[in-house]
């Protein structure tokens, strides 16, 4: 993700995240990054429900 592209999410995420229901408490913006950063490797992506505001699940296996 770019710069660019990492700001706008965090924007996007910031208004949307004021209305809980919309949410439903996810923050993957921010949490993926720090699992990657913390060494994790994605093992699956998927996607899931409305594809407007979509849930993406992800299963990560932790660093050894």
């Amino acid at each position: 993700m770019g710069r660019t592209t990492r700001w706008l999410a965090h924007r996007l995420e910031d208004a949307i995240w004021r209305f809980p229901r919309l949410t439903m408490g996810c923050r993957p913006v921010t949490t993926l990054p720090a699992l990657e950063e913390a060494g994790a490797v994605v093992e699956l992506e998927k996607r899931i429900g409305n594809p407007l505001l979509p849930f993406i699940v992800y299963a990560v296996r932790k660093p050894q």
